[in-house]
């Protein structure tokens, strides 16, 4: 982790927050100007994302046993919907999904959002893993 108090603070609000970012920017195609990239945006977020909860399990796990096992699940969950949306290797605009696949990715990402919640809470001293609780 990073040594700074700032860096590890970043780093523990950083899952959640690439989420809420995607759900308001990417999910809304805010982000992309036009280019219709939103997809493989989305999936180099869940890139970036599947370590951090890993990197924190050891700290994570006694205080919340499920959340890393639940986040890696759901990031696989996000991963296989977003693939399944490419044509020949080529992503597809958000505006051009169907209905259905639009749908399961926003549920994929607000699951998430739910499940990346608590770590800043678990892992500052002001949580639950406060020395103090």
């Amino acid at each position: 982790l990073p040594a700074s108090a700032n860096g590890i603070a970043n780093w523990v609000l950083r899952p959640h927050e690439v989420f809420e970012d995607a759900d308001r920017d990417t999910l809304s195609a805010d982000d992309d100007y036009g280019s219709g990239t939103e997809l493989a945006s989305l999936s180099a977020d869940v890139t970036a994302v599947r370590t951090m909860p890993s990197e924190l399990a050891p700290t994570l796990s006694p205080l919340a046993p499920n959340l890393v096992g639940d986040a890696d699940a759901q990031l696989d969950s996000l991963d296989a919907t977003l693939q399944a949306t490419q044509t020949d290797g080529a992503w597809v605009a958000i505006r051009d999904l169907p209905v259905r696949e639009r749908q399961q990715i926003d549920a994929d990402v607000g699951v998430l959002l739910e499940t990346l919640a608590p770590i800043p809470d678990l892992l500052t001293s002001t949580g639950r893993g406060s020395p103090t609780t």
